[in-house]
């Protein structure tokens, strides 16, 4: 999975691409000492698809050679 980070503070997207020629689950591992140490919500552009964070793993759907853009908030 190729990630990029765009944002800091209350509000962070990554965008997540999958260059496979199949579906996966990706799981991303959130760096506490860059994001911060309190938890996200997680919603997937475009819509349609869920993500969640759990202990600052970020788990999502990705279609083969698929690509989304995640937005990190803080409630």
């Amino acid at each position: 999975v190729r990630v990029e980070r765009y944002g800091s503070g209350d509000r962070v997207y990554l965008v997540l691409h999958n260059p496979a020629e199949q579906p996966i689950a990706a799981q991303v591992q959130l760096d506490k000492g860059v994001l911060g140490a309190r938890d996200f919500a997680a919603s997937v552009q475009p819509g349609g698809q869920k993500a969640s964070v759990r202990d600052h793993r970020l788990e999502v759907q990705l279609e083969a050679r698929g690509t989304v853009v995640v937005v990190l908030s803080r409630g």
